[in-house]
């Protein structure tokens, strides 16, 4: 189980707007968003978690991360094989899987393109608007080229077709 960043972010807006403390469910988890001392921390219910939520200016806003026990920022915090803690990727000790396929091998480069593919339809699957104003909009400019760089080029022609005859 992953706990992911954006998946409190409706909790978030209520404490950006002054509220002591807000709860919400992320993928059935259960949260509890509050500021003590001038700092954030999300409780998890059914578990003796704290995590600190740690504030980082950027240009335009704030930026919100995980902290985890070790000390390092993150947006997602894994659930450790015994179930009891979440912990960053390192703490857990979780390589990529892409990092462990040998991609010259046949199996292996079938397994990554298909690890490609998966990690891509989940990237479309979140795109729901495809045209701006006759052109197509930044993220599904960014899925393309993803979809280029893998090498689904069907994709991309498709993409491609669909846009003249829309502008034609």
């Amino acid at each position: 189980m992953v706990l992911d960043i954006s998946d409190i972010k409706r909790g978030m807006y209520w404490i950006k707007r002054g509220a002591k403390d807000s709860a919400g469910v992320a993928d059935g988890l259960v949260y509890i968003l509050k500021r003590i001392n001038g700092n954030l921390w999300l409780n998890i219910e059914g578990g003796n978690q704290q995590i600190l939520l740690s504030e980082q200016d950027i240009r335009f806003g704030t930026r919100v991360y995980l902290t985890c026990e070790c000390g390092k920022k993150a947006n997602k915090l894994y659930l450790t094989p015994e179930g009891k803690k979440y912990k960053c990727r390192g703490c857990v000790s979780w390589p990529y899987q892409s990092t462990s396929l040998n991609r010259h091998s046949k199996h292996g480069k079938m397994l990554y393109n298909t690890n490609q593919m998966i990690r891509l339809s989940r990237i479309r699957s979140k795109i729901k608007r495809l045209f701006h104003n006759g052109q197509f909009t930044h993220r599904f400019r960014r899925y393309l080229g993803l979809c280029e760089r893998a090498g689904f080029m069907s994709e991309v022609n498709e993409a491609n077709k669909l846009l003249t005859a829309v502008n034609t």
